[in-house]
């Protein structure tokens, strides 16, 4: 993972070192759709027991997901509940997406679905969940 000073915030400018040109385009393209088509709210924060800058992306009160910035790629965890999983297992989006979530080991009562983000093709998929979580009650 990068973006591990705790003293240097992930301003545009770092997290395009972070991530180089052509990826961090897509990173702006996620930002973009994040705000202006979804109205979510990034919010970053330095988190002591990781080390490290994590974005959330959230909703009001109601986090969507975590962006994470590692080499050549961008991470977005959404979390679940059981309850949603048959759900999830029924949208559109890469079959490999839903076998990843399958085979994910809860976290206490909350199943993780991590999204490496290295093309802007993936962001497709990215919007179809994230339409899926902010419906969820």
């Amino acid at each position: 993972m990068l973006l591990r000073d705790k003293d240097t915030e992930p301003t545009a400018l770092v997290i395009e070192d972070a991530l180089g040109p052509a990826l961090f385009g897509v990173y702006q393209q996620f930002s973009h759709t994040s705000s202006e088509i979804f109205q979510l709210e990034a919010t970053w924060k330095y988190y002591n027991d990781g080390k490290a800058w994590l974005c959330r992306i959230s909703s009001g009160k109601k986090t969507i997901c975590w962006l994470s910035v590692f080499p050549q790629m961008f991470q977005l965890s959404f979390f679940f509940t059981e309850k949603n999983r048959h759900e999830l297992m029924q949208l559109e989006i890469d079959p490999t997406i839903k076998q990843q979530f399958q085979k994910a080991k809860p976290i206490g009562k909350l199943i993780p679905l991590v999204i490496a983000v290295g093309q802007g093709e993936q962001l497709k998929d990215v919007e179809v969940i994230i339409t899926f979580k902010k419906q969820l009650k």
